[in-house]
């Protein structure tokens, strides 16, 4: 009985402090791919595997998204993202959905430690059929005006697209797509509120 009396009293001290403790973040993402690669077969089920040459430091990925947060702890906050992000290369235009973990290592400066996980879901099957995407990144505030924060972030992404059943990327003749994996480096800058 005891031990179920102090689970609780934890439980009820963890979902009050969260409750107190949630916030919004709205981010614009700029990131420029550093390698494409990708991967098809042929009629006779014949595997390929090609480096696609459109990388650099040329920004060709945007987007835009919104994030719920809470603190689970003091430095450590979990949270749903979502957003709307166009890679103009390939053409690709895509809904994200997923989450997000946050580690203040600054705690009362707002500068975090974070990764985010979602799936991406094609706004034209013809293009891609769905994906994930994985971002590591670091975020500090710049800017901070009554109770809205202004953030800078510096990230590494992967974007996995499923490309099977979709038009051809390269335009081969017998080229039957399967996937892309396109690694990028950006920033973004946002709000807090």
């Amino acid at each position: 009985m005891k031990k179920a009396i102090y689970l609780l009293f934890i439980l009820n001290s963890f979902i009050s402090y969260s409750q107190k403790e949630s916030y919004f973040e709205v981010k614009l993402d700029f990131s420029a791919p550093q390698s494409k690669r990708y991967l098809y077969h042929d009629s006779n089920n014949i595997g390929y595997s090609i480096d696609i040459n459109d990388t650099g430091i040329l920004l060709n990925n945007f987007g835009v998204n919104l994030s719920y947060n809470y603190l689970l702890f003091k430095r450590l906050s979990l949270g749903i993202t979502s957003g709307f992000y166009s890679d103009t290369k390939q053409k690709f235009s895509h809904f994200r959905l997923g989450g997000n973990l946050k580690y203040y290592y600054v705690k009362d400066n707002y500068h975090n430690l974070f990764i985010e996980l979602g799936n991406n879901f094609s706004f034209d099957k013809k293009k891609f059929s769905n994906g994930v995407n994985t971002k590591i990144g670091i975020s500090f505030p710049i800017y901070k005006a009554d109770s809205i924060i202004y953030l800078f972030d510096l990230f590494l992404e992967q974007n996995y697209y499923n490309l099977k059943n979709s038009n051809k990327l390269i335009g081969f003749e017998n080229e039957i797509p399967n996937t892309l994996d396109v690694d990028s480096v950006g920033f973004s800058f946002g709000i807090r509120f």
